[in-house]
This record gives C-alpha cells, structure tokens and sequence, in this order.
C-alpha cells in the first residue's frame, strides 16, 4: 500500500490469494510479472492505482487462460507477453488497450473471444501463431491504427494476404486493416464488419471474383469516401460512391466519410447497417421508391439532425437507433407501424411531424427521446386513444394547426420574410420551430414557388420569427443605416430618412423590391424593424404591422419591400419585445 516509488513487481506462480487492495497506492508502477491468480480477475481490482500506469506486463508460465475482461481498458499497456502456456485469449481481454501497439499471438492459443483486442486505437501489428482456430466476432474492430495481421503459413485456419486475415483458402476476408485497399483476387466473400471500424481506411477496391458483402463490412469507415467496384463483377457495382447491388435496388454500404448523400431513385431497399457508423453524415434524402429500411441502416449515425420518412415506407424497424443529434423526424400517413427500440438513444430527439392517423407503435419505440419530446398531429387524424393534448406512447402530443399558405406573389428579392411562428403552431408556441416546403418538398432555391406552406419542424430552429426566401422579382438594394442610440428607446421610432445617394438609388428599384436594412449601431437585444412608405401617413400605417427582428453585436439586417408606388421615407421601429 502506498509504495509510490515502486516500479515494478514479480507474482510467484505459486501464490493463491492477494486482496484486492494489496498494492493501492502503487501509483507509478510500470511492470508487473502475474500469476494465474491475477489473469481470473480484472486488473483494476488488483492494482487499482497503477490501472492506467502499468505499461508492460509479463504473463507468468502458470496461465493458461486470459480471461473475460482482465485487461480490459489498461491505457497505459504498451506491451504484453504472452507465454505459451496460455491456449485462450477470452472474450475483451484486451479491449481498449489503447497503447498497446504490437501483439504476438503463440502456437499455443487456440481461440481468440469476441472484441478480445477491439478498441485497441495504437495497435498496428498482428502476429497469429499456428494453432489459432477461432476468432470471435469484432475481435480485432475499431483498431485505427491497424495495418498487418501475420498469420502462420502452417495454420490451419486462417491465412493472411496483403495484411488482411483471411480464412484458409483465402476465399473469404475475416478483418481487414486501414490504408488504401484492395481486396485478393482470392475472395468471394467479405464477412460481416470485416472493415468494422478502420477509421484509416481511405480506399477500398473490390474485384470482379467477390459475390457475398455481408452487412457492416464497411461500418465506421469514416475517413472512406468513396467504394469502388471493378466493372466485371456481376453482383455489385459502384453508384455515385455507394456500394450498391448490381440491379441498383439495394443500397448495400455507404462510406462513413460521406457528409451528404441523396440515395438514387433506383432503391427499393436500405440494407441492414448501410449508413452504420456514418458520424459524419449530416443530410441524407431518401425516395419514395424506397420501401425497406433495414435494421441498425442508421445507427450511429451522429451528425444526422433531421429526417424524413418517404411516402413508400409502411412500416419503421430498428433503424434509427442511436442517432444522438437527431431532433426531428417526419412519418408520413403511409406508416402503420413502428417496431420497438426504432428511435431508442436518440436522446435529442425533440419533435416528430404525424401526417397520418396514429400507427401501431410499441411501448419503447421511442425509448430515451428527449423528455420534452413532441408529437404533432393533425386535426381529423384518429387512433391515438388519448385526448389531445395528451400523452401518446411516451411522447407529449399535439394538434398541428391546418398548413398555412402564404402568398408572396409581391413579396421578392434575396432576402426573406419573416413570420411570427405563433400564427402558425396550436397552442404550441415558438420553440416548436418550422420546416419550410415548397408543393410539398422541402424549401430549395431551384424550385421556389409563390405559394410557400409552413409546417412545424424542430426544437431550436427559430426563437421568434422563421423566414421564407421568395423568388426574385426585382434586384435586391442594399442600405446603411446608422442608428444614434440615444434617440431610439424602446417602442418609440427614429426619425425617418429620407435623403442621400442610397436613397436615389433606391427610389430607382421597382415597385415590389427587396431592401436589405442594415442597422448599426442597434442596441444588442432589442428588436429592430423598418416601415417603409410613400408618405408619413402610410409609414405610420405601415410602421403597424412591421416585423421585428432581435439585434446581435454587430446590429441587424432587416429586408423590407418597397411599396407601390412609395417614395424612399423610412422608419426604424424599436421594442424591448417581439410582436
């Protein structure tokens, strides 16, 4: 206890019992030689100060197994030996081990546990000796820096090729390594997180000769951006960087590195784990085609902040899991049931859109959501078994209010229009947020439309006002307007201003432009607007329903409309609130 200068220690074969506190406070112990004793139990019991410290461990001739959990996250671990007594490397052992950067397997072991050596970040170089028979699954997942496992040339069940562990007729890939790839010629088949985890791979080659992906091969791929496919193979080929079937109707893999993806129309089916640990994936568009999302297809998926369920889907499974920034979802009315666990772990998600009657929907299909999270649903829906408002599955609920269509058809230029979002949600306030759509797609500037409907979207888009681009009717104007703060308090107006070459400039505009007001000088807080008009009476009328927007430190743009026939008066209206 408390020897703090001790640096390293030798455990007979021989001893049978040591508490668990023997060596607390052995806080700069590097070495340490273990008996049998200490391989049946965790590390951290045995040493609990030196658990981060201890960087080389030497396995005594006693042991012969290492067992579940023992070494399991030792972070200071840069070297072990193994002796060739031990016949088991059990299921974690040396999970986490995240120095640890070499490992030589003897002739001795048989089996290597499931996750035995994942999450080993450093670790770079793999030696499997001749008696190797099993290797459980993820054994050697997530280790980043991976570039070689060696395998006896007189194992009996495994092979390697190229770094890359294969079985022994090379005909199928069992964990591959990062770099830039490309899979034997041998190999027809790579297994199931065959590349789980190589955040290092950077390039994946697959030839004519493979014919069986299983799912997750490609999963947390996340520096991958692309997967390629050779022009011969006659079961899958390359779209637009995704690994596809070769009839285009299952999306198979998406690289992890990929920030947006709009999946081809061609889809009828997301397979199992196809977007897996795709954290860099901030907006994916799927198409109606698509009618199956398989299961764990977006789990991880942490950039992934909104999403919309197409119109072909009938029927959400475990999908979505694990979707930590996700805050809204849209299921559309032709979704009648949502399986368990759909959104479990999507602990930011805050609102979900119904455009439907209530599905079937199981108690933890919305397990840890946000706890404020809410359900919008729409007048006339049916099936919900509550009244509303209410809670549903869980979940706070709702009336989403009829959409509302806005009519710009004199409303113009590049900058936008604001609205109060209380007009629009029920009973719901501002906080709720909106989507915009435009015919029912979602706001895009290559398809704008005069008619703009505005539907309830998420937590957090919007405090007081939304905004609606419009179609460009005439050229925007810009002008500077310069606020002397002691004439502007709280709902009172500054004089107008009328004069100056900005003004002739904008005299010129056509009836109906846009006029971006920039407003320096405005007080940080305070909610800015300008009326504008072609005579004082019509400014003050004008002045009546300005909307107002919140000015930040460096003041506040407000875009106006110029009015027919309206000379170039202008007023800033303040308040200390938002109306």
């Amino acid at each position: 206890m408390d020897c703090t200068n001790l640096v390293s220690v030798t455990l007979p074969s021989t001893l049978e019992f040591m508490d668990r506190d023997a060596f607390i406070g052995c806080c700069n112990l590097k070495s340490v030689v273990i008996p049998q004793y200490v391989c049946d139990m965790s590390l951290a019991f045995a040493f609990p100060s030196a658990y981060q410290s201890i960087t080389n461990v030497v396995i005594s001739g006693s042991v012969t197994a290492i067992t579940n959990f023992v070494f399991y996250g030792c972070s200071g671990l840069t070297n072990v030996t193994i002796p060739d007594s031990v016949t088991s490397i059990e299921e974690s052992a040396f999970r986490e081990c995240i120095n640890l950067t070499n490992v030589t397997i003897p002739d001795s072991v048989i089996s290597i546990g499931d996750c035995a050596f994942m999450d080993c970040d450093r670790l770079k170089s793999v030696t499997i000796g001749n008696g190797v028979t099993s290797i459980g699954d993820n054994a050697f997942a997530y280790c980043d820096g991976l570039t070689e496992i060696d395998v006896s040339a007189d194992n009996g069940y495994y092979s390697s090729i190229n770094g890359l562990l294969l079985s022994k007729d090379g005909k199928t890939l069992i964990q591959g390594v990062n770099g830039n790839v490309t899979i034997p010629d041998s190999v027809t088949s790579i297994g199931g997180g065959a590349f789980n985890g190589c955040s290092g791979l950077t390039g994946i080659t697959i030839l004519d000769n493979v014919i069986n992906i299983a799912d997750g091969a490609f999963a947390g791929c996340i520096s991958l951006l692309s997967i390629d496919v050779t022009s011969g193979n006659n079961v899958y080929k390359t779209m637009k960087g995704l690994l596809m079937s070769h009839d285009g109707q299952t999306l198979v893999a998406v690289p992890g590195g990929l920030t947006n993806v709009t999946i081809p129309d061609s889809v009828t089916n997301i397979g199992d784990s196809a977007f897996f640990g795709c954290s860099s994936l901030t907006s994916v568009t799927i198409p109606n085609s698509v009618t199956n999302i398989g299961l764990w297809a977006f789990s991880g998926c942490n950039g992934l902040t909104r999403l919309v369920i197409p119109d072909s889907m009938t029927e959400i499974d475990w999908s979505f899991n694990n979707c930590n920034s996700l805050t809204s979802v849209t299921i559309p009315n032709s979704v009648t049931n949502i399986k368990a666990f759909a959104f479990i772990h999507c602990s930011r998600l805050a609102c979900i859109v119904f455009e439907g009657n209530a599905p079937m929907a199981h108690r933890f299909s919305f397990s840890d959501v946000k706890s404020e999270c809410t359900a919008y649903v729409r007048k006339g829906s049916t099936g919900w078994g509550v009244e509303i408002p209410g809670t549903w599955n869980g979940l706070n609920i709702c009336y989403l209010t009829p959409e509302t269509e806005i009519d710009l058809a004199n409303e113009a230029g590049e900058g936008a229009v604001e609205l109060n979002a209380d007009d629009l949600l029920d009973g719901v306030g501002v906080a709720s947020g909106v989507t915009l759509m435009v015919n029912g797609e979602s706001l895009d500037a290559a398809t704008l439309a005069k008619k703009i409907t505005i539907k309830p979207h998420e937590e957090g888009q919007s405090t007081s006002f939304f905004k609606v681009k419009t179609e460009s009717i005439a050229s925007g104007v810009s002008l500077a307007v310069v606020l002397d703060e002691d004439a502007v308090k709280p709902d009172e107006t500054a004089a107008e201003v009328v004069a100056g070459a900005n003004m002739a400039a904008i005299d010129s505009a056509a009836e109906g432009a846009n006029v971006s007001v920039k407003l320096s000088g405005a007080k940080q807080g305070l909610y800015y607007g300008v009326a504008v008009a072609g005579d004082v009476a019509g400014l003050e009328k004008a002045a009546e329903n300005v909307p107002l927007s919140r000015a930040g430190a460096d003041g506040v743009t407000v875009p106006v409309v110029k009015p027919a026939g309206g000379a170039a008066f202008f007023k800033v209206v303040v308040s200390d609130r938002a109306r």
